[in-house]
């Protein structure tokens, strides 16, 4: 039994359908007409998604509205290929379109879809085509339901047809009157860059671009004369660029609009477009007189494809415009072009001003350099001049350029671009690219960044005497006027530089003779060989312009032999020093009239060793020069440089008369040398005696003294012998007539006479000789002066006297107590019976064998110290603790005077404890001697990081500073002590040095006279 035909549900609402998208002709415009149309169709056919696009056949992106999927996907099923007529597919049969609905919906959803094309006519201009496509999720859905889907685009098109003539109706009227409103733009506004800035916020308005830029026509390249919504910083590289390469091209050769996306975008162009952030371009050009003067593009950050009546509507600005935009150009470079000859004549007369006001050369090019970049405003000057003899181009000043190679800042004559006579009066533009430009200039000017380079000359007369280089990083070229005015510029820079190197010459002769002059005043003067080879190399060094110089003298084997040398390394100087007068370069400076000059290897003799100078790296050229006497050579001259450098004539020839004084000057010391052989080996011999000797003059000056003389003196050669300060034994000036160099100067022989002598080392015992010395006639011409210190020798008699007076009293006068209690005893019957008498006659003879064994004591110790056999026997040890018990001792004994100790806290190390006792009570006891009108001795200990510190200050005398030394000397009492102290043998504080040394301590004082002593020890705690 067959089932019955199904009805499909679409002819029940297709008539719904049609008739609420035939309302829809009153939809303001064609993109919101197809986007409701869309809605419709979903909900009258209950489709789960909707797309409807149309495009006007003329390369404009398609109008596109859907419903139930994202709008990039509505365009990507509007972008499907082909011309499809109605038909009716399975989605899982189109893997494109099936991937788009498994985005839009669940992968079930959607099962079938239909197509039906779209015919709309636009306008005059032809019909648009389009389509659409109806997503169906009916299990029931077939190709019967085709018919309704061609009836729904038919209601469509009739739709579209409507409203797209009613649009295209509303924007021509309102591009009419945007294109008047542009065509008044011309004569209403000056400066052409207002204009087109007008212009483009105008037409990115009208048309609905994101952003736009018009550039207009410089030669082969493109000026940005308006931006609108562009970054400065992203638009700054494309501010010049070339026609070539971009749609401006493909744009001027169609002399009409055209659009592109991406994708279609020439590679230049994309880079824009990319910095941009746009996808999709309209370009229109800009034409007056039938002739292209610029072009204007407009940017969408979309795909959308610029439509033809928004092509129309941009060519039709390009057109209007051009007339008015040529106009305000013409005037703007009239008005230019007039403000150029006026600062260019002003430019004139202050450069003539300027150049006028100076004759160094230095500021002569900078100068130069000043006014060419304030004329033409260049990135990068240079400036070379022209060297006859060399025939090239030689850099002498630059800006704005960070290295240039060698082969740039050299430029020989025939590698330039005025090789001939003809080319060389006017200015040469040239381009980076420019196969003329030589590889190394084409390097320099990319390192640099240079685009444009303009090399004018500098002609005095019929002469180029050097070059202007101006670099330009972007693309642009000068004015014609610009040009003439650099032209007239490099004249008057010509004259001027000329006039400068005339005066520079002069100035260098002058400089160059005073220096020789000079130079030859301190050879003259020079009493040493050092001196005057010094004064050579210097004057060396000086006139090469460089660091380095050496002079080296030949020896009778055939060896250079340095005499100074300046600046050299130690490795330089090792493989200068190998070149003897068989080397190569060494002939060949013989040969050789003047000075050679070296600039490279190749100048180089093969053979010579001074081809490592150059291998080692810090040389690049060497002047070098013979030191002749007639015709034989005594020597070299010869400068290293870490650079090449030329030389001017005035200074070779002065290097020339340089080595004319060399030779001259190591010839007389020769002479000199060999007359004063004799003198000097006397002198080495009065040197080196080891007693003080000076020879003295009539006029009672010092002639010679040797080393002993002045260590022991203070004095030297040329010093007066009144200086000296020779006195008797008792102080009283020795008067001059009775000096022993006196009377030997008159021809006496005075016997040796001892005098006090004041020294720096303070007065001094010495015993003085003199006899006289008399030439071949018998003429006395000095008198030989012999000291001999004997201060030593007299301090060592008295310091024996002092201690045997000392030795004897301090022994007497305990044994004559000792007598006198023995013999109390013996005759005072009390003594015996009565016990206080007793004890006190015991307790004297006790004090006084105490007193004796301290005496022995300080002798044995003193004795042993001198042996290095003091014991010392270190245990673990308060500091604190021995102090105490030391002030506590000696206050038993005190009468006149207080002592107390300040230590807060214990001072703990390794010591000998026997030892430090005794350094404290020396320390206490000479505080107490030394203070005679009574006063506090203060005793401190304290610890110190890792230093013990025990003082010992008083109240009494002081001590001179000239007598600290002496001190810790055995037997020595300071000179301030007078009668004060007179017992005691003077081993105390030499006693005390001693230990505290053994100890790896050290001992030192602070006193003045009158202001008491403080006496520090320091003790290692470890």
């Amino acid at each position: 039994m067959s089932s019955a035909p199904r009805q499909s549900p679409f002819p029940d609402r297709a008539v719904e359908a049609i008739r609420r998208i035939h309302a829809l002709q009153d939809e303001r415009t064609l993109r919101e007409a197809m986007a409701a149309a869309a809605g419709v169709i979903r909900d009258s056919l209950d489709a789960a998604m909707v797309v409807a696009w149309v495009g006007d056949g003329r390369g404009g992106a398609p109008l596109v509205g859907g419903c139930g999927l994202s709008e990039e996907d509505a365009r990507l099923v509007a972008s499907l290929p082909g011309e499809r007529p109605a038909t009716f597919a399975n989605v899982d049969d189109h893997p494109a379109l099936a991937e788009i609905c498994v985005r839009a919906t669940s992968p079930t959803t959607i099962r079938h879809c239909l197509h039906a094309p779209l015919r709309a006519r636009g306008d005059a201009r032809g019909e648009w085509a389009g389509g659409i496509v109806i997503g169906l999720s009916r299990s029931d859905a077939s190709s019967a339901d085709l018919p309704l889907a061609l009836a729904i685009a038919g209601a469509l098109g009739l739709v579209v047809s409507a409203t797209c003539a009613a649009e295209s109706a509303r924007r021509d009227a309102a591009g009419q009157r945007l294109l008047q409103r542009i065509a008044n733009l011309g004569a209403s506004l000056a400066q052409p860059r207002d204009v087109a800035q007008i212009i483009l916020e105008e037409a990115r308005a009208a048309i609905g671009a994101d952003a736009g830029v018009i550039y207009l026509v410089a030669g082969d390249f493109l000026e940005m004369a308006a931006v609108s919504d562009g970054d400065p910083e992203n638009t700054q590289p494309y501010r010049h660029i070339p026609i070539a390469g971009t749609v401006s091209e493909q744009v001027f050769g169609a002399r009409g609009a055209r659009s592109w996306i991406f994708d279609e975008a020439p590679v230049a162009t994309q880079q824009m477009m990319a910095t941009a952030g746009a996808r999709a371009v309209a370009s229109a050009v800009i034409t007056a007189n039938e002739a292209p003067i610029g072009v204007i593009h407009l940017s969408r950050r979309d795909d959308r494809r610029f439509s033809g009546d928004e092509l129309d509507l941009l060519c039709g600005i390009g057109a209007q415009v051009g007339p008015g935009l040529a106009a305000a150009l013409r005037r703007e470079e009239t008005d230019a072009e007039l403000g150029r000859r006026g600062a260019a004549l002003s430019l004139l007369h202050r450069l003539a001003d300027t150049l006028g006001r100076t004759l160094d050369l230095a500021e002569v090019l900078e100068r130069c350099l000043d006014f060419a970049q304030e004329l033409t405003g260049a990135d990068t000057c240079t400036l070379h001049l022209f060297d006859e003899e060399e025939q090239c181009f030689e850099l002498r000043a630059g800006r704005g350029l960070q290295a240039l190679s060698p082969a740039t800042k050299r430029v020989p004559l025939e590698r330039s671009l005025f090789r001939t006579p003809d080319s060389r009066r006017e200015p040469q533009v040239i381009r980076a690219d420019d196969p003329r430009l030589p590889a190394t200039a084409r390097a320099d000017f990319t390192a640099a960044g240079i685009a444009v380079g303009i090399s004018t000359p500098l002609i005095l007369g019929e002469r180029v005497i050097g070059l202007l280089g101006l670099g330009f990083r972007t693309l642009r070229i000068p004015a014609s006027s610009t040009l003439s005015t650099l032209m007239a510029i490099g004249e008057q820079q010509a004259v001027a530089i000329d006039r400068a190197r005339v005066y520079q010459v002069a100035e260098l002769r002058a400089r160059l003779a005073a220096d020789l002059r000079e130079t030859a005043e301190r050879v003259l003067t020079a009493d040493d060989d050092a001196a005057i080879a010094g004064a050579l190399v210097d004057a060396m060094s000086r006139l090469c312009g460089s660091t380095m110089a050496r002079l080296a003298t030949l020896d009778g084997g055939g060896h250079l032999a340095t005499a100074a040398v300046r600046g050299y390394s130690p490795e330089l100087l090792a493989t200068a020093e190998r070149i003897g007068s068989s080397d190569p370069l060494f002939r060949l400076l013989e040969a050789t009239a003047g000075p050679l000059v070296i600039a490279s290897p190749s100048d180089l003799p093969a053979g010579s060793v001074a081809g490592d100078h150059f291998t080692s790296g810090r040389v690049a050229s060497v002047v070098a020069v013979a030191l002749r006497l007639g015709s034989r050579t005594v020597g070299l001259l010869a400068s290293p440089s870490a650079s090449p450098r030329r030389f001017h004539n005035e200074e070779v020839a002065a290097i020339g008369l340089l080595a004319s004084l060399a030779a001259s000057a190591l010839e007389r010391r020769r002479l000199h040398g060999e007359a004063e052989a004799e003198r000097r080996h006397l002198g080495d011999l009065i040197e080196r005696l080891p007693f003080p000797i000076a020879v003295v003059d009539h006029a009672l000056h010092f002639q010679q003294t040797n080393g002993a003389y002045r260590s022991l003196t203070g004095l030297g050669d040329g010093d007066a012998l009144h200086r000296l300060g020779i006195a008797r034994s008792d102080g009283t000036p020795v008067p001059e007539g009775e000096l022993s160099a006196v009377r030997a100067l008159a021809g006496e022989e005075p016997d040796p006479v001892e005098r006090l002598l004041g020294t720096p080392q303070g007065q001094r015992t010495v015993q003085i000789l003199a006899v006289p010395l008399r030439d071949a006639e018998g003429v006395v011409t000095s008198s030989v002066l012999a000291i001999q210190d004997i201060t030593a020798l007299r301090e060592l008699a008295d310091a024996k006297d002092r201690f045997l007076a000392v030795a004897s009293h301090e022994l007497r006068s305990p044994l004559a107590s000792l007598h006198a209690c023995v013999t109390l005893l013996q005759i005072d019957p009390s003594a015996s019976t009565d016990p206080e008498r007793r004890r006190q006659l015991i307790g004297r003879i006790q004090g006084q064998i105490g007193r004796l064994s301290r005496l022995v004591d300080d002798l044995i110790d003193t004795a042993r110290m001198r042996h290095g056999t003091l014991p010392v026997e270190r245990e673990p040890l308060d500091l604190v603790t021995v102090a105490r018990e030391a002030v506590e001792l000696a206050a038993l004994e005190l009468t006149h005077h207080h002592a107390r100790l300040d230590a807060p806290e214990p001072v703990h190390g390794r010591w000998d404890r026997h030892r430090l006792a005794q350094v404290a009570a020396n320390l206490i006891s000479n505080a107490v001697r030394y203070s005679p009108d009574g006063g506090e001795i203060v005793v401190t200990v304290r610890r110190v990081a890792a230093v013990a510190l025990l003082s010992v200050r008083d109240q009494g005398i002081g001590i001179a500073r000239s007598q600290h030394a002496l001190l810790f000397e055995p037997f020595a009492r300071g000179r301030e002590a007078g009668e004060l102290a007179p017992r005691g043998l003077g081993l105390g504080l030499f006693i005390t040095h001693e230990i505290v040394r053994r100890h790896g301590g050290r001992i030192t004082v602070e006193s003045e006279p009158g202001r008491g002593a403080l006496f520090t020890v320091e003790l290692p705690l470890e």
